[in-house]
């Protein structure tokens, strides 16, 4: 065999020539003047409204400063704003999101190659960001200097505030209709008074995240306040740093969800402006169940290995002595879910637990030898038609039970140890409806990304 073995090349073949992309035309803005006419108003009643905040705090509670989330509404892109945003004193970053059917108007719209105005939605973003009345006067006096030609008003670092303005569609506090609309909590109160079983309706209460730990107690305290004017109750307040999240699972009478429905604008609970969403508690899961019992697969005892787990099952508890789960377990329930969970109702948990052990029952060539670790996460409950659902239950936070059951399993909790610190694979197929999907990250999907981080 030849040490240096004969390469052979394919024959040179001439390629069309790629041609260039055609620049993205972008869309016309107003000059400074029109946008200083154009926002002078908007300011004009942002500042009205901190002064009429300031005289309602004083009449109520003395010591707290007012703030407001600003929502800017841009057209294309800005860059550096978050760095901006955290140069201004009073001024707090707390999300952005694209919007990508924003309605064109005589001041912003889109232009063909010859300059001529073009039907059609435009794209952008929506940044939010919490601030006070000394940050919106110093918002307020760079953009009028700059208007009125001096130089050097917007210092290094400070770009993004002179880029926000030339991009500025519409600027407005984050109001009722934001906490209600983007997450179907209407619907859920609305479903919630037509089921006559109880007087009082759970939901979350979702605040803006602020990274000062006494304004956020200041916030959850106020709307406790105010829940318990309502006579509710505040059942659970979650703080999870790593995602930059802060809710409140809640309950109310229905009178007040029904006033919440036909009136929430004049609702003072709707108007809180440290209240980011309302969301209603996690949705229920249908399940329909056929017993595999019959299937045929062998037990085979000797084959479970005694080495830790490395697949995790959250969901519902499962028949642990069935004949394809039997010895295969580890169940792991600290918040005692079994308590009421009869087989017959042991359904999705069973059945995840047998997909992750064999797979296809019909087509099956081999099994997985470790345990299982399972941690219940779901409850069931019996329905008007004497089926069952197994739901997240609606006295606790979900995204808190994943958090801890998560942190149970890698670090461990209340000073114990980590109770399976190899599990490389969790399953959790459960889905919630009501979760958004297309604008602002769910804070669930926040806690998965950030956990699969964290321990992977």
């Amino acid at each position: 065999m030849n040490e240096r073995p004969i390469i052979l090349f394919p024959s040179p073949e001439e390629a069309a020539r790629i041609k260039r992309k055609v620049p993205i035309i972008p869309p016309k803005f107003p000059n400074k003047e029109r946008q200083y006419n154009r926002l002078m108003p908007k300011f004009t009643v942002l500042k009205k409204s901190f002064e009429n905040k300031s005289i309602e705090l004083q009449d109520s509670v003395t010591g707290i400063e007012p703030e407001f989330a600003l929502v800017f509404e841009i057209i294309g892109s800005v860059d550096n704003f978050y760095n901006a945003v955290k140069k201004v004193k009073g001024m707090e970053w707390i999300f952005e999101y694209h919007e990508s059917d924003i309605e064109a108007d005589e001041d912003f719209y889109k232009v063909d190659r010859q300059g001529n105005k073009e039907d059609g939605t435009l794209t952008g973003k929506v940044y939010c960001v919490m601030t006070n009345k000394e940050a919106l006067n110093q918002l307020l006096s760079l953009w009028e200097r700059y208007v009125n030609g001096e130089d050097n008003v917007f210092p290094f670092g400070f770009a993004g505030l002179r880029d926000i303005f030339t991009h500025i569609k519409d600027i407005r506090p984050w109001n009722a209709k934001d906490r209600i609309e983007e997450t179907h909590v209407m619907e859920y109160w609305k479903e919630e008074l037509d089921f006559t079983g109880t007087n009082v309706v759970p939901f979350e209460i979702e605040l803006f995240y602020r990274k000062d730990n006494n304004k956020r107690r200041k916030a959850s305290g106020n709307i406790e306040a105010v829940i318990k004017e309502l006579g509710g109750n505040v059942l659970q307040n979650c703080v999870i740093e790593g995602i930059q999240y802060h809710s409140l699972l809640v309950s109310l009478p229905k009178k007040v969800i029904g006033d919440l429905v036909n009136k929430y604008e004049d609702i003072r609970l709707a108007k809180i402006d440290d209240v980011m969403f309302f969301r209603p508690v996690s949705q229920a899961m249908e399940t329909n169940y056929t017993d595999t019992i019959n299937c045929d697969v062998e037990e085979n005892a000797e084959e479970i290995s005694s080495e830790s787990p490395i697949l995790a099952l959250f969901d519902g508890m499962p028949i642990q002595n069935h004949k394809l789960l039997r010895n295969r377990l580890l169940v792991d329930d600290p918040d005692e879910y079994e308590k009421g969970y009869l087989e017959k109702y042991r359904c999705h948990g069973t059945a995840m637990a047998s997909l992750m052990i064999y797979g296809d029952l019909n087509a099956i060539h081999e099994r997985h030898k470790r345990k299982i670790y399972v941690r219940p996460v779901l409850k069931p409950y019996e329905d008007f038609w004497g089926g069952s659902q197994e739901k997240v239950p609606d006295d606790v936070i979900f995204v808190d039970v994943i958090h801890r059951a998560v942190k149970r399993v890698f670090e461990g909790e209340n000073g114990e140890s980590a109770v399976s610190p190899e599990i490389k694979v969790i399953n959790m197929s459960i889905g919630d409806p009501v979760r958004q999907l297309t604008t602002i990250m769910s804070p669930l999907a926040r806690l998965l990304d950030w956990l699969s981080f964290k321990y992977c």
